[in-house]
């Protein structure tokens, strides 16, 4: 499993035209899930998400998380995340989770934010979407598990 993160000072998600879910200040979560996954790295990884520490405090260092600022999350599938680039000119896929079992993982995945912090909003599970944000720093992470 792997997760972009991007703190932002506001994001949205579109489908079709129509903008579907908006977030102000916080956490931009791209979400690729692996074959091998399985609830309990999903579990873990909502932890890291909540806990990690991207955000700036008074000294500006980077000790604070989305819940410290009183951020949002907009959370978005993006199975090009798991994507082999090592070879070639064309990414593989080969590794990603097949779309059934992930649509449930991704469902828990928000799930358990949810259950531990209320402001999550989420894209539309395999919808073409239109991502637009304004990326703050940059503050880029990639979690792995």
């Amino acid at each position: 499993m792997r997760t972009l993160l991007q703190v932002v000072s506001e994001a949205q998600v579109s489908v079709d035209g129509s903008v579907i879910a908006k977030i102000d200040q916080g956490l931009l979560v791209f979400v690729g899930l692996d074959a091998g996954d399985t609830p309990e790295k999903v579990q873990r990884m909502a932890e890291r998400v909540l806990s990690c520490r991207a955000f700036t405090d008074d000294t500006d260092r980077m000790n604070r998380d989305v819940q410290h600022v009183n951020g949002e999350l907009l959370v978005v599938s993006q199975f090009t995340l798991v994507a082999n680039t090592d070879n070639g000119h064309r990414p593989s896929f080969s590794k990603a989770m097949s779309a059934e079992p992930a649509k449930l993982l991704f469902q828990q995945f928000i799930d358990e934010l949810h259950a531990s912090y209320p402001r999550i909003k989420q894209g539309r599970f395999q919808a073409q979407m239109q991502v637009r944000l304004t990326n703050e720093g940059p503050v880029t992470f990639l979690l792995e598990s």
